[in-house]
């Protein structure tokens, strides 16, 4: 059933009945799961805390500052409110950022191939719906482009929730065997579609500009 949804996804795309992508960034466009480690080794030695790669796998996992504030008060006894962790995220995260990943994207000028590009700067973060209703209003201003002309791929359910309040279509992304078959199922309900790996992403973006449907053969591995 996913393979035609994302078979369907590509002939829409070439035959421009699609005419936006709203790409997530980090885990979707950028592999920035260093970057993300960095910052949690960085906020356990904050609270002293050894920075094992088991610790820092787990509280990658938790995805959230609420449960992480939690988890390193019944372990560790830190007392630290999610509010200043929150706060610690955005000076430290930006930082690494702008040394490790930015840095290079510039260099490269990867991001001057998509058009526009909008960030959460002075916004609520995910799941708040913020940065997809300015995405939105950005895109189809003018009324070139209207909303069921537009889909979203993302790799979260920060990401798939919100976009699909506003009536998005949302396609996720992620490498088959990095989430459990629970997770999986959980993301498949959530989404309308499902690319089981990046390789198949790559086609997608790389056959944008295709005009015939039957040179855009995806087969996703799921």
């Amino acid at each position: 059933m996913y393979d035609e949804r994302i078979n369907e996804l590509a002939r829409r795309i070439v035959e421009r009945e699609i005419k936006c992508i709203i790409f997530d960034f980090d885990g979707t466009l950028v592999n920035s799961a260093g970057v993300q480690d960095t910052f949690y080794k960085n906020l356990l030695r904050k609270y002293e805390i050894e920075d094992t790669e088991e610790e820092i796998y787990y509280i990658r996992k938790l995805n959230n500052f609420v449960k992480l504030s939690a988890y390193l008060y019944k372990k560790y006894n830190v007392t630290a409110k999610q509010e200043e962790m929150q706060e610690f995220w955005n000076k430290d995260s930006a930082e690494i950022y702008r040394t490790e990943v930015v840095a290079f994207l510039e260099k490269e000028q990867y991001l001057d191939k998509f058009k526009p590009v909008v960030t959460s700067n002075g916004l609520r973060r995910k799941p708040e719906l913020d940065i997809f209703k300015v995405a939105l209003e950005t895109v189809c201003e003018g009324g070139i482009i209207s909303k069921e002309e537009v889909i979203v791929i993302e790799d979260n359910s920060s990401g798939f929730i919100p976009a699909r309040l506003l009536g998005l279509e949302v396609f996720a992304v992620f490498e088959t065997g990095s989430e459990s078959e629970e997770e999986i199922e959980n993301i498949k309900r959530q989404t309308d579609g499902f690319i089981g790996d990046f390789l198949t992403l790559l086609k997608i973006m790389s056959k944008l500009e295709v005009l015939k449907s039957e040179e855009l053969v995806l087969e996703p591995n799921i």
